[in-house]
């Protein structure tokens, strides 16, 4: 068991050592972040207890820290804890007295993408010399449809019909019916006036060179247009990516290259 000249900040760092073996500098860099403060607040105090959590927690709060701040603190004070016990550090882990392990955060409703701000998105992605015409068509596609990447990537020229203006998205839900605009209809029809020949020739969206387009292919084009020359930054728009699964009642959610996300609206 722990002896009594050994204080919080010493079986903080030993626990960080024993991670630093096969965790990330990044990852270490973390846990120092969120560890080392309660022990300033503790005053290095040894075993520690439930009382201590909760003491910790109403100071948080006192100094306004916002419940997802404060659960990251508890987040690592939890697996801390966690290995102390494990490893006989301490007798007993104060998280198991307690009734919760984390606070209620309130859900956060992401902005809304103006038009001017969608057009935006899509008058520089249709410029991209080579790929414009099929940047302008998967953009407008995502927007209209709120197809998550890895469906439109899997889209087939079957699943496409002009007739009804639908596709069939082939999803890990399973397959479902989507309609789209005529908007949308144009893009994808004058993408396929210039569509390279692919060897697999029932992929819909496909690479320069005819190779069908992959996730990485359509990283790359999030990351040009975050990092087109004339982007504004206030806009805080031109480098957005959706994310997969994520779609809310009013359009796809993406995410900004700051981590922070917005609701695009469907067209």
């Amino acid at each position: 068991m722990a002896t009594n000249n050994r204080g919080y900040d010493w079986y903080a760092r030993l626990f960080m050592d024993d991670r630093s073996l096969y965790l990330a500098d990044k990852t270490i860099g973390w846990y120092e972040k969120h560890l080392l403060p309660f022990g300033r607040f503790v005053q290095d105090k040894w075993p520690i207890t439930k009382d201590d959590l909760l003491a910790y927690i109403s100071d948080c709060r006192q100094r306004n820290n916002q419940p997802s701040t404060i659960n990251m603190y508890l987040k690592g004070l939890k697996t801390l804890c966690r290995w102390c016990k494990t490893n006989k550090y301490l007798r007993t882990n104060p998280f198991d007295q307690m009734t919760f392990h984390f606070l209620r955060e309130k859900p956060t409703v992401p902005p809304i993408l103006s038009q001017e701000e969608i057009r935006a998105v899509l008058e520089y992605a249709r410029k991209i010399p080579g790929s414009g015409i099929r940047n302008y068509a998967i953009i407008m596609l995502m927007l209209d449809t709120a197809i998550r990447p890895g469906e439109m990537l899997d889209l087939k020229l079957s699943n496409v019909s002009f007739e009804s203006d639908t596709i069939k998205v082939c999803g890990k839900m399973g397959e479902r019916i989507v309609g789209f605009s005529p908007m949308t209809k144009r893009a994808l029809q004058g993408y396929l006036r210039i569509r390279c020949t692919s060897p697999n020739e029932d992929v819909f969206f496909v690479q320069v060179d005819g190779r069908p387009m992959n996730k990485n292919g359509l990283h790359q084009l999030f990351f040009r247009i975050k990092h087109k020359p004339e982007s504004n930054d206030s806009m805080g728009i031109c480098f957005a990516i959706p994310l997969p699964q994520a779609t809310s009642e009013t359009g796809q959610i993406w995410m900004r290259s700051d981590g922070s996300s917005v609701i695009v609206p469907l067209l």
